[in-house]
């Protein structure tokens, strides 16, 4: 009896798991090209602003901004935004190949390979401002083939 409970628990976290792995994140918030996602995590959808990207200057690094926004429950199909803009500044260099997340006067390195906990959608924001600053280049590659090409 006990072995088929523990069995019915153990298929049961399964496929609740698997469920929530597979949460979808539209690309586009409501459809709409300039707000792009780039991370999605716990029902949280987050989207840079396409249009709000600027450079910044390329002294010492290339450097530019980008604003972004959160939406609760993004993921069950809400597109009403949560809170108001944040921004993000990116510092690039390409040779040595290193990114930055500038704040407060300072440039923290950005390293492709983090944890969630550690900064994976900064990551990830990193990547896409990148891509988008730089008419279609990747710069860490994070995302797969099929979602970079119509951005």
């Amino acid at each position: 009896m006990l072995r088929k409970i523990f069995s019915t628990i153990l298929i049961v976290s399964l496929l609740m798991i698997e469920s929530s792995a597979m949460a979808a994140y539209p690309k586009y918030l409501n459809g709409d090209r300039n707000y792009i996602l780039f991370d999605g995590h716990q029902g949280v959808g987050r989207y840079l602003i396409r249009n709000s990207l600027k450079y910044l200057g390329d002294d010492p690094v290339y450097a530019v901004s980008i604003d972004w926004v959160s939406v609760n429950n993004a993921d069950r199909g809400s597109t009403q935004i949560s809170g108001g803009r944040n921004t993000y500044r990116f510092g690039y260099s390409v040779n040595p190949k290193k990114a930055y997340n500038l704040t407060d006067g300072r440039m923290n390195p950005i390293t492709p390979t983090t944890t969630r906990a550690m900064g994976a959608a900064t990551v990830a924001a990193a990547e896409m401002t990148f891509y988008l600053a730089s008419s279609g280049k990747k710069f860490f590659g994070i995302f797969s083939d099929s979602f970079y090409p119509d951005l």
